[in-house]
């Protein structure tokens, strides 16, 4: 049975019910788990020795609600999630539902993750607060809840425990999945069964990091800005920064537009590499550059020894890459500068990027694909990531931000973090 530990005997009941609800309804919690609470956060300790990969947690979607069937409201600090009149919605959703929000309730989680969340603590920095927003692709946090704190709270700390189910189109609760922490080298959620909601669940292998107790999951593949502005937290294991949009002129192209989209929506099938990748960061990381019908990924399949990644990373949305038909300038959709033990990975995935945009330019090979290109891609998105940057610094200094509050700190913590990741790839250019 998971062990629980640090909790009021009210947690304890709550926890336990949780757990049951899940066993019972064909899911799994390995009992070498243990639930510990420390000021109200919670994380998830292995009390014994796992396996790597060995099966930690699976959670059926018939035990995941989904979010858009209940109204939400905050009535004095309290969160009250009414189930809609007129939707089907299961028992085991609703137990599932009201065992939820009275753990978060019992520790005061709404209003402790508005606390420290840039999205409810700056929305009135006019300046930089849309910024923020922007650079991480979170600008959904905006327009319909300008006037309305409460409901903005609600929706932030939703968006932090839910799950995107795309058979369904649907968002749900990660039941209990949600108290396990973020890891960028632990493994992510992986979605088994059929297409019928009843067979398929979310399940967690386990990763040991670093001698650690505590498990982790991989939320997705996010820099420390977008971490801290969707999540609400400063993720020191991210390996990377996120490049801002820019553009670029190159020899025999003119104008090149780098974007800055999400990496999951952007990731090339290893089986449409032009040569297989060596680098599981350069799979991971590495987006590309298509016409409409795709016809630039006409490429021979990856070796059977080449990395592979999951089913999620290995998607590729043309309707992303193809965001602008030609004579628009063509577009690199996604570009990262690395932490330093991932040069050789970035550089991969550069010359990887060159040469599908020469195939996409009807230009010969090595026109772009060479040194001195890649020299001039470094320094512009060195350059044009720094300046972002300091903008976002001065934006804060001009907000005249709190420096008593957490949210402060964090900001501080998340920019120079970045800062620091740019100049240290600088370094690797001469």
């Amino acid at each position: 049975m998971v062990k629980i530990k640090n909790v009021s005997h009210d947690a304890r009941k709550l926890i336990t019910r949780l757990v049951t609800l899940l066993e019972g309804n064909g899911g799994f919690v390995h009992p070498y788990l243990q639930v510990s609470v420390a000021g109200g956060e919670f994380s998830m300790l292995v009390r014994r020795g796992l396996a790597l990969n060995e099966s930690v947690i699976t959670v059926p979607l018939s035990c995941m609600p989904v979010l858009n069937d209940f109204d939400y409201s905050l009535k004095q600090g309290i969160l009250v999630a009414q189930p809609k009149a007129l939707y089907a919605i299961s028992e085991v959703h609703r137990e599932a539902m009201a065992i939820s929000v009275a753990l978060y309730n019992l520790f005061d989680k709404v209003e402790a993750y508005s606390r420290v969340s840039p999205v409810t603590r700056l929305r009135e920095c006019e300046a930089l607060y849309p910024t923020l927003l922007g650079a991480a692709q979170a600008q959904f946090f905006l327009a319909p809840f300008s006037n309305k704190l409460d409901d903005l709270k609600v929706f932030a700390f939703w968006h932090n425990r839910s799950f995107h189910d795309a058979q369904t189109g649907t968002d749900r609760l990660l039941t209990f999945l949600e108290f396990f922490d973020h890891h960028s080298l632990a493994h992510g959620y992986t979605a088994s069964g059929s297409a019928d909601v009843g067979d398929r669940s979310l399940f967690l292998r386990y990763t040991p990091i670093d001698h650690a107790k505590r498990v982790y999951v991989y939320y997705s593949p996010m820099d420390a800005l977008e971490c801290f502005v969707k999540y609400g937290f400063v993720d020191t294991s991210s390996c990377f920064v996120k490049s801002q949009p820019f553009s670029i002129e190159l020899p025999e192209v003119g104008e090149v537009r780098v974007a800055a989209l999400e990496i999951k929506s952007n990731q090339l099938p290893t089986s449409r590499w032009l040569w297989p990748a060596t680098d599981r960061f350069a799979l991971d990381y590495c987006a590309c550059v298509t016409d409409d019908s795709g016809a630039a990924m006409n490429s021979p399949s990856a070796s059977a020894n080449a990395p592979v990644g999951s089913s999620e990373n290995e998607k590729i949305s043309k309707s992303v890459f193809a965001a602008a038909a030609k004579p628009a300038p063509p577009c690199i959709h996604f570009a990262t500068i690395p932490h330093k033990r991932h040069i050789n990975a970035h550089n991969e995935a550069l010359r990887h990027q060159m040469a599908i945009l020469e195939k996409y330019c009807a230009l010969g090979e090595g026109t772009l694909n060479n040194q001195a290109i890649l020299a001039t891609f470094k320094r512009a998105l060195v350059d044009e990531n720094r300046r972002f940057y300091q903008h976002l610094l001065l934006l804060a200094k001009q907000a005249s931000l709190d420096k008593r509050e957490r949210v402060t700190a964090m900001l501080a913590q998340v920019l120079n973090r970045q800062l620091n990741i740019i100049s240290a790839y600088e370094q690797h250019l001469v």
